[in-house]
């Protein structure tokens, strides 16, 4: 813009030098360090903007809340002062990219590329949830994606403050008003009848991933009022019907941010990253190309000049990052393959030389193999997310996973329905190709799979996954919300049941490698809970439609089963999350008494209660709780 008098002009130690954009707060400008030659972006705020008493100090807001958080994913804010005029600017780091609503309005993203951007927000989101702050503004067209495909969260200008954090900001600000974009706000933000927090951020998001992967935003409306109602009232679309490749893990990752309630979304930034980090296991390599910049997007500046990829301490907001590992090498998989082709020669040649005798035939490979796969490392597919670790299965827990079994009676026996199918995730001839992992056998190149046989075919569905979790601080309630993705991964429709958690000390963490006792969460498949036609009336049958997902110090064990077959069957009813901590519950046990030298087993079971056990040689408190928090 030529006529534009600030261009060519000092501010500060900068000169300006074109201007970069336009919104309704004001414009932002590149501008040059003369001494070094270092590009900024200035933003400075129109005349008619400072005026305003509030605007101005959601102007100053933004500065002081980018400057608290001082993260990698968010947008830098330099220094901040004011024109000769009396209108404020603020200097910012100036990064070459383009907005993630301009990239997907240019073409079909990849998902897996969206994975990894969406997981950086969310990095960026907990560490100023961390301190207190809330975005409220959270849009495509607020996230910058660098030229590498990284993530930058922009415009706080809007952002909600702890109340330690506020120093004097207006009324309007301080109580979170109807400030936002509609088409991104939760339920809350829009009725003001609930508190924003951090869930409603959790909750732009997950529309802003809908609109990401399906090109289209979940709710529309004629009006105003329409579009907020919509919000307010009505489900989204299947993410699904508009995308069909997509997951049904990522589909239920989406639909879960995006909860009506607060309290049935995901209840932080990085529960919800791990859950989508976990979900996107399945996407082919395909769609694990960047959402970037140089991949034909136009290129425009906002906020930012260094591109900056994330370090160590970013990743760390995060239990687990999107990024995928480096494919294998083919030297390796023929390796491997040589020198399993070795051993069955070995073990033939050993066979033959045993014929005629009376002594048992030699092993197979697939017997002999297990002893010799300790050590390799698993090989994911080429540009993926890292397989599943196949380990032997762990001893079973007891039928009913409650913090006490009672004495098992013998039973009549048990017509069995027939197992669940395998998730559909892994696609064997797809896991060949590339070395995956499938089930308890190991695939270690095309055409050469080691271990026991197809275990579809003899046990219920299950899997085994690495930790994504310090066992010796595990958070329960953080983590439930990804165990009902991995749930849902063997059946789609299965809802909350109950959990066991054990060894749990009065902050609310878990050590998970205290003791051998298994802690797991339980989901029911209402689906799958009908009794079979086929068998009798009058015996009892053991249906497998439940999913329980056990996480212990080394994996996760994800398996479809039933309950004890002379029980009811399939009968416990799918609730709402719990809204109590484990360390409210521990609070309510100290009021009566429970010693804090110990640590507990905690338990939120399947009649809605919570149920408390630090009792050891006769000594201790066992009792029930209410889901109400002190």
């Amino acid at each position: 813009m030529t006529d534009d008098r600030l261009i060519g002009t000092e501010v500060g130690r900068y000169r300006i030098e074109r201007l970069l954009g336009e919104g309704g707060m004001g414009r932002v400008y590149v501008a040059v360090q003369p001494m070094i030659g270092s590009q900024v972006a200035i933003k400075i705020l129109s005349d008619e903007c400072a005026r305003t008493p509030e605007l101005l100090e959601r102007f100053f807001a933004e500065a002081r809340a980018v400057n608290l958080i001082r993260h990698e994913g968010i947008v830098n804010v330099l220094d901040m002062a004011m024109l000769p005029d009396g209108r404020p600017f603020i200097v910012m780091e100036l990064i070459a990219g383009t907005t993630l609503g301009n990239a997907l309005r240019s073409e079909r993203l990849p998902l897996g590329g969206l994975v990894q951007v969406t997981c950086e927000v969310l990095s960026a989101l907990a560490a100023a949830h961390a301190i207190g702050i809330v975005h409220r503004d959270l849009k495509p067209d607020n996230v910058l994606v660098t030229g590498e495909g990284h993530a930058k969260v922009l415009d706080f200008g809007i952002a909600k403050l702890a109340p330690g954090l506020q120093h004097g900001l207006s009324p309007r600000t301080q109580t979170g008003a109807l400030l936002g974009t509609p088409h991104y706000m939760a339920p809350e933000q829009i009725s003001g009848k609930g508190q924003v927090d951090a869930r409603s951020d959790i909750y732009a998001c997950g529309v802003m991933l809908y609109e990401a992967i399906t090109g289209r935003r979940p709710f529309e409306g004629e009006t105003l009022f329409d579009l907020m109602r919509a919000h307010l009232e009505q489900p989204p679309p299947s993410p699904r019907s508009l995308r069909p490749e997509l997951p049904v893990a990522i589909e239920h990752v989406v639909l879960t941010a995006m909860a009506k309630r607060p309290e049935d979304r995901f209840q932080s930034a990085t529960a919800m990253a791990q859950a989508l980090q976990h979900a996107a296991a399945e996407l082919p390599q395909h769609e694990w190309r960047p959402v970037s910049s140089r991949s034909g997007v136009p290129m425009i500046s906002r906020g930012g000049s260094r591109v900056v990829a994330p370090s160590p301490a970013d990743f760390a907001h995060r239990s687990t990052v999107a990024t995928p590992p480096p494919p294998p090498s083919k030297k390796r998989l023929w390796i491997a393959a040589v020198v399993l082709s070795v051993v069955a020669i070995v073990v033939v040649i050993i066979a033959i030389g045993q014929g005629g005798t009376d002594k048992p035939a030699a092993p197979t490979v697939a017997a002999a193999a297990p002893p010799m796969i300790a050590e390799p490392t698993p090989i994911p597919p080429a540009g993926g997310p890292p397989a599943p670790v196949p380990v032997p299965d762990p001893v079973p827990p007891p039928s009913e996973p409650t913090p006490h079994t009672a004495p098992k009676r013998a039973t009549p026996p048990v017509a069995r329905t027939a197992p669940p199918a395998a998730p559909p995730a892994v696609d064997k001839a797809d896991a060949a190709k590339h070395g995956m992992i499938i089930g308890d056998n190991v695939t270690v190149g095309p055409g050469v799979t080691i271990g026991g046989g197809d275990a579809s075919k003899s046990k219920p569905a299950r899997s085994h996954y690495p930790i994504d979790y310090d066992p010796k601080h595990f958070d329960a309630m953080a983590y439930l919300p990804k165990a009902l993705v991995l749930a849902r991964a063997v059946y789609a429709d299965v809802g909350f049941v109950r959990f066991d958690m054990v060894n749990v000390y009065p902050d609310g963490h878990a050590d998970l490698t205290l003791t051998d006792d298994s802690a797991s969460y339980l989901f029911r498949s209402p689906s799958r809970s009908a009794r079979p036609t086929d068998v009798p009336a009058n015996l009892p049958v053991d249906i497998a439609c439940y999913v329980e997902v056990t996480v212990g110090p080394k994996t996760i064990d994800v398996r479809a089963r039933g309950m004890d077959p002379t029980d009811p069957n399939c009968k416990w009813p799918v609730r709402r999350l719990p809204t109590c901590s484990m360390a409210s519950v521990w609070a309510q046990a100290k009021q009566v008494g429970a010693k804090t030298n110990t640590v507990a087993k905690v338990a939120f079971l399947e009649d809605g209660k919570w149920f408390f056990d630090n009792e050891y040689a006769g000594e201790g408190l066992v009792q029930s709780f209410s889901d109400r928090c002190p």
